[in-house]
């Protein structure tokens, strides 16, 4: 049995185009499994952050302990209170950690200032420090100070 010109052109459109479907799917497939890796990521910071959490307000109530006439615990005040100026602890490093862990994921300044503890000038400078900067965008544009400044170059 032979088949035709017209038969065999036929089933050859028909395999390159299950070919073609094929090879979309997969690549679907990977964008999805790429985004699923990354949700799966900031679920794991999200984690650390609680852990560090949880580290620091257990350090705090075993410090902060009633003595024997004492009947309660008094909790610190938190940050976002008027007149009260962070406490530098031992947790500061972790928080820092934390800090730029967050600000490699993408995390904003606000996000920072709140999850950590830190000023406004210790997120923008960890976001400085640690934000990677991603293909679609373009660099932040330096202000007129951040420019006047001289740059140093590494001969490679």
């Amino acid at each position: 049995m032979s088949l035709s010109i017209l038969e065999f052109g036929s089933i050859i459109i028909t395999l390159l185009i299950a070919i073609g479907i094929g090879v979309a799917l997969m690549r679907m497939h990977a964008r999805q499994w790429r985004s699923q890796q990354q949700d799966v990521q900031r679920l794991f910071e999200q984690l650390d952050l609680v852990r560090t959490d949880l580290i620091m307000l257990s350090e705090e109530f075993t410090s902060a302990a009633p003595s024997a006439g004492a009947s309660h615990v008094q909790v610190a005040t938190p940050l976002s209170e008027p007149g009260r100026t962070p406490q530098i602890n031992a947790s500061a490093p972790r928080a820092y950690e934390m800090a730029a862990r967050l600000a490699r994921g993408g995390a904003s300044c606000e996000e920072l200032m709140h999850a950590c503890g830190l000023s406004r000038h210790e997120a923008t400078l960890l976001l400085r420090l640690n934000a990677q900067p991603s293909a679609g965008k373009p660099a932040a544009k330096l202000t007129g100070r951040d420019q006047s400044r001289p740059r140093l170059s590494v001969a490679g």
